[in-house]
């Protein structure tokens, strides 16, 4: 079994809403959508969009931490 967060996250949502079938996550739409966010935090701009939640008070400075250990960035 995989010790990355995106697949494991990709198996389970799979599991639940197709259980009969064998996980792939070649065919998995939520390992997609980690894998390309994981890329985005790479970006400054979003790095910056992240920061900039913070400073308006819609996102807290943890909140920004556990997003970014989600994705698989560096808080």
């Amino acid at each position: 079994m995989s010790t990355d967060p995106a697949v494991e996250a990709a198996r389970k949502a799979w599991e639940q809403s197709s259980p009969l079938r064998p996980f792939d996550p070649e065919e998995s739409p939520e390992y997609w959508m980690v894998l390309a966010a994981r890329e985005a935090l790479k970006s400054s701009r979003l790095r910056t969009a992240l920061n900039d939640l913070v400073a308006h008070g819609d996102l807290t400075p943890s909140g920004r931490i556990v997003l970014q250990r989600i994705i698989g960035g560096a808080a």
